[in-house]
């Protein structure tokens, strides 16, 4: 029986270990029922005091298979695209924790999507804090804008248009602060990354 069991020791409800003791037996290759198990005082050198045994079957013998859970990074399956693992930082005692995060439908799909659109120039009003940037396939709506920034600062999108419709070759924005000196080109970005700038676009 030694190689088909294992011995648990399990937190204790006792203070300390001469008060009692706690543990269970995992039958882990044993092919039928072993009976429940009882703890016997060896006759030779028996255990002295008022002393109590009690056992119970945990998880009954059974026919079923077990197993325990297998780690993500243990799993292969057929994918016609590459997988990644997802993990979110938190924080939990004053420490960082990665916590492995599900995805959505159990697909864990990384697509590589290249770049659409290009901005080719760019002028800045200093009066009004207005950043125009015109370019090829830019975005047709301000929907489909995340985000836009220029000389460190936030830029808010805007349209002449109720529905936020754009002409896709034109985007205006305005600074929220005042910019910060040095050479600076707008940053746009869309749902498909940000928009690259045309070969030889001066800052």
């Amino acid at each position: 029986m030694r190689n088909r069991i294992l011995v648990h020791t399990v937190d204790s409800q006792y203070s300390h270990h001469t008060l009692g003791r706690e543990f269970y037996i995992d039958f882990s290759s044993y092919p039928g029922d072993p009976g429940q198990f009882e703890v016997v005082s060896f006759e030779d050198n028996p255990l002295i005091g008022e002393i109590t045994y009690d056992a119970e079957t945990i998880v009954p013998y059974d026919k079923n298979l077990l197993f325990f859970p297998i780690p993500f990074e243990m799993l292969e399956t057929y994918e016609e695209k590459p997988q990644f693992l997802v993990e979110v930082e938190t924080m939990e005692d004053n420490r960082v924790r990665n916590m492995p995060a599900v995805c959505h439908s159990r697909k864990c799909d990384f697509t590589h999507i290249p770049a659409v659109g290009e901005i080719t120039s760019f002028t800045f009003d200093a009066s009004s804090k207005l950043v125009t940037v015109t370019g090829t396939n830019l975005p047709d709506n301000l929907s489909k804008i995340q985000s836009m920034r220029f000389a460190a600062s936030a830029c808010t999108a805007s349209s002449e248009a109720e529905d936020g419709a754009l002409d896709g070759t034109t985007v205006s924005c305005t600074l929220a602060r005042n910019p910060t000196c040095g050479t600076w080109k707008p940053d746009l970005t869309t749902f498909f990354g940000n928009v690259p700038f045309a070969e030889g676009l001066a800052g």
